[in-house]
Parts: structure tokens; C-alpha cells; sequence
């Protein structure tokens, strides 16, 4: 009786050492996979592309999915002497997936320079991207 009791004590810490496994292999793949596909936002006016915009990805991850909304959609923030509250919004998406493609890097800044929407008129930005 001893030993059917030690045999059935054995397997319920095995049953209970596998699940235990299980669960925390669940929760490694579920706290990875939310990693992955977090989404990552960068907002700014058009004067901070004085000091530069990067877009960065670490630890061996490049850039995907990158878009840009650039232009004047709020007439609130990055104010100068070409914003007033009667500014129209003006503004334009841009999906830049295919020039950041394989970089964990990618100077904003100078991809929206090339793209100006509205000559003579300050504009923000917003960036969204992934690194996967």
C-alpha cells in the first residue's frame, strides 16, 4: 500500500511540476507576442526637426509599419506666426514602411523635409511603428 501510495504521490508532483510548465511557457509566449506587436508613437512639431527625429527599434528588431500623419490637424499645438485659430487643417498620411524596411533606425525627420505638404506653414507630426 506504501508503495502505491509513493506512485500515485510521485505522478500527482509530476502532474503538477508539467503544469506548472505549461503555464509559465503560456505566459512567456503571451508576454512575447504583446512585445512584438506593441505599437509605438512618436508626436512632434515640425521644429523639432531642427535637433533631429529618429524612429528606433532595439535589441536586433527592425522597423515595420511605419506611418506618418504630417500637416495641421489641430490648431492647438505647435504654434508660430503661421497658425492662427482660422488655419485650415491641411495634412497628409504617409506610409514609410517601404523606405525604414530592414532598419532599426530611420531619420524622420529628413523623410518629412523631403515631403513638405504646406510650404510656409508650421505642422506636427505623428509616427506609428512596430519593431519586429
Amino acid at each position: 500500500m506504501d508503495d502505491e501510495y509513493e506512485n500515485n504521490s510521485n505522478l500527482t508532483t509530476i502532474i503538477i511540476i508539467v503544469g506548472v510548465v505549461v503555464v509559465l511557457g503560456v505566459i512567456g509566449y503571451v508576454m512575447y507576442t504583446q512585445k512584438k506587436n506593441k505599437i509605438y508613437e512618436l508626436s512632434g512639431c515640425q521644429d523639432d526637426f531642427t535637433n533631429g527625429v529618429e524612429i528606433k527599434c532595439e535589441n536586433g528588431t527592425t522597423i515595420s509599419d511605419l506611418n506618418v500623419k504630417y500637416g495641421r490637424w489641430n490648431n492647438s499645438i505647435c504654434l508660430d506666426d503661421s497658425v492662427n485659430s482660422k488655419t485650415r487643417p491641411m495634412f497628409k498620411n504617409y506610409n514609410l514602411s517601404v523606405v525604414a524596411r530592414n532598419k532599426d533606425t530611420f531619420d524622420l525627420a529628413s523623410e518629412l523635409k523631403k515631403v513638405d505638404p504646406y510650404q510656409s506653414i508650421n505642422k506636427h507630426f505623428t509616427a506609428t511603428w512596430k519593431c519586429v
